[in-house]
C-alpha cells in the first residue's frame, strides 16, 4: 500500500464546506498544448490504491539522492431500480476472483436512470477475470462477487436530477462548480466474510472514474435515504446511496469497489455505470522516456521547462509570492501564517501521470518542497492550498493543474521547486525546477 500522506485540520466535515466554496474560484489557464481538468478541491481525494490518512501532519522527509542519470433530516427517495431478493452468486461464478481525455464539458440531461439488469435475482456466470481492469468492467447492473462483498448497482441519478435529490435531502447543498455535476449511485451489498465478525461498508469503499482519468472519491454530503453506511455480518445485506462529483460531459463512467479494510493488491473490482463503458491506457505513454532535465539542485530545470520522470510529467505554470501569496493562503480560516522569518510561495503546477500500469496514483502538496542556494531544503507546509488545489488521483494519461503551497526563508535566493514521489525509495523521481524568472 502506498505511503499515507495528507492532513486535515480540525475535522474533515468542518473543512469540507470551506473547500467546496473555494472550488468555484477563478482558475489560471493552462498552456494551449494541454487542457487539464481542475477538479473541485473537495472531490480531488484519494485514489483507489493510494490512501488518505488521518489528521496527523506528515513528518519531515529526507530527500533521497537522484540517480546518476448528516446536518438535516433527509426525506425518503424512491429507489430507481430494485434488485431481486438475493445477491448470492450462482454456482460457477467466482466468489473471489484471482487476479483522451479532457474535453470541454457540456450540460447533460437531468434524466434519472434505471440500471439495466438490476432486477435480476443473482449474477450470471461471468467470463474469466472480468472486472479486474477499466478496459473490461463488469456489465451495468450485474451482481458482482468482489472480495468479501457481493456488490450490485441498483440505481443512479446524474446532473440536475442528482442535484435536486441532494437538495431535497439537504437544502444547503451547494451548486457544483462550472463543468462539474453530481452523481448519485445506489449500491446493494451483501457481506461474504468467512468469519462471524461485524464489518463496516460505506460510500468510502467505492470510487468512480471516467474518461477524464480521474479517480473520484465520494463526497461528504447528506445523501437521500438510505445512505450506504452499514455494519454487517456474513450473509446480511443492505443498500444505500453514495454521492460523487464528475465532469459535466464525462463518459465511460465506472464504479470501483475498493474496500478500505482490504489491503490485498487484487482487491479492486470495476463495474460499468454506462453501457459499453471501457477505458484503456493511452498507447502513446509507453513511448515517453524519462529525461535528466532538473535532476541536480545545481542545475534545476528552467521555470518554463517540463521535467519527466518514469511516472510523471511536471511543469510550473505560475509562481506567486509576497502579500498576494499570503492573502491566498490566509483566505482559508483554518490556515496559520508562516513562521517568523519564513514566507509562503503559491505555485501552480501541471502534472500528468504517465505510468503504463493500470492503477491510479494520488499527487498533492506533499510531493513538493523547496531548496535554495545554501542547499537548505525546507519542510512541507501544513496548510490547505488555495483552490484549485493540486490534490487529485489520476489514472495513466490523466492530467491536472492546481496550486501547491511551499515555503522558504525570507532572505533565500535561487529558489527551486523540489518534486519527488512520496513512495520513491531510489530518487528516480527527484527533480528540481527553478522558481526564478
Amino acid at each position: 500500500m502506498k505511503i499515507k500522506h495528507s492532513f486535515r485540520l480540525l475535522t474533515l466535515a468542518a473543512v469540507l464546506s470551506s473547500l467546496l466554496c473555494n472550488a468555484c474560484a477563478s482558475r489560471t489557464s493552462v498552456p494551449a498544448t494541454t487542457t487539464p481538468t481542475s477538479l473541485p478541491t473537495a472531490t480531488a481525494t484519494a485514489s483507489l490504491i493510494y490512501r488518505k490518512p488521518s489528521l496527523t501532519p506528515r513528518p519531515t522527509r529526507t530527500l533521497r539522492p537522484s540517480p546518476t542519470t448528516k446536518p438535516t433530516d433527509t426525506p425518503t427517495v424512491t429507489a430507481i431500480g430494485l434488485v431481486g431478493p438475493s445477491l448470492t452468486p450462482e454456482a460457477g461464478s467466482e466468489a473471489s476472483i484471482t487476479p483522451e481525455i479532457v474535453g470541454e464539458p457540456v450540460n447533460t440531461s437531468s434524466a434519472t436512470f434505471a440500471v439495466a439488469g438490476a432486477d435480476t435475482n443473482t449474477p450470471t456466470s461471468i467470463p474469466a477475470k472480468p472486472g479486474m481492469g477499466r478496459n473490461n468492467p463488469y456489465p451495468v447492473g450485474q451482481a458482482v462477487a468482489a472480495p468479501n462483498w457481493n456488490v450490485q448497482v441498483v440505481g443512479m441519478q446524474r446532473g440536475q436530477g442528482a442535484q435536486a435529490a441532494l437538495e431535497q435531502a439537504n437544502s444547503t447543498t451547494m451548486t457544483p462548480p462550472t463543468n462539474f455535476e453530481y452523481l448519485l449511485v445506489k449500491i446493494k451489498v451483501k457481506c461474504t466474510y468467512a468469519d462471524k465478525e461485524q464489518h463496516s461498508i460505506s460510500a468510502s469503499d467505492f470510487k468512480v472514474t471516467g474518461d477524464r482519468l480521474i479517480a473520484y472519491s465520494p463526497l461528504d454530503v447528506t445523501v437521500p435515504d438510505p445512505p450506504l453506511d452499514n455494519v454487517l455480518q456474513a450473509g446480511e445485506e443492505a443498500q444505500g446511496w453514495a454521492a460523487f462529483m464528475v465532469g459535466g460531459n464525462e463518459h465511460d463512467l465506472i464504479l470501483a469497489v475498493d474496500e478500505i479494510a482490504n489491503d490485498s493488491p487484487d482487491r479492486l473490482r470495476y463495474i460499468a455505470l454506462e453501457d459499453g463503458a471501457s477505458i484503456r491506457i493511452p498507447a502513446n505513454l509507453a513511448a515517453i522516456q524519462a529525461t535528466d532535465v532538473g535532476t541536480t539542485p545545481s542545475q534545476p530545470a528552467p521555470r518554463n521547462a517540463k521535467v519527466v520522470t518514469n511516472e510523471w510529467e511536471v511543469s510550473v505554470l505560475d509562481v506567486i509570492k509576497g502579500k498576494t501569496a499570503i492573502d491566498m493562503v490566509m483566505a482559508n480560516s483554518y490556515n496559520l501564517p508562516p513562521d517568523d522569518g519564513m514566507q509562503y510561495i503559491v505555485v501552480k503546477v501541471y502534472v500528468r501521470y504517465r505510468s503504463t500500469v493500470d492503477q491510479p496514483m494520488g499527487v498533492d502538496n506533499y510531493y513538493f518542497t523547496t531548496t535554495d542556494s545554501t542547499g537548505t531544503t525546507y519542510d512541507f507546509t501544513s496548510v490547505i492550498s488555495p483552490s484549485p488545489a493540486l490534490d487529485v488521483a489520476l489514472f495513466p494519461g490523466g492530467e491536472y493543474a492546481g496550486y501547491v503551497v511551499v515555503q522558504s526563508s525570507l532572505n533565500s535566493s535561487n529558489l527551486s521547486l523540489v518534486f519527488q514521489s512520496v513512495d520513491d525509495t531510489t530518487g528516480e523521481s527527484l527533480r528540481y525546477i527553478s522558481l526564478g524568472n
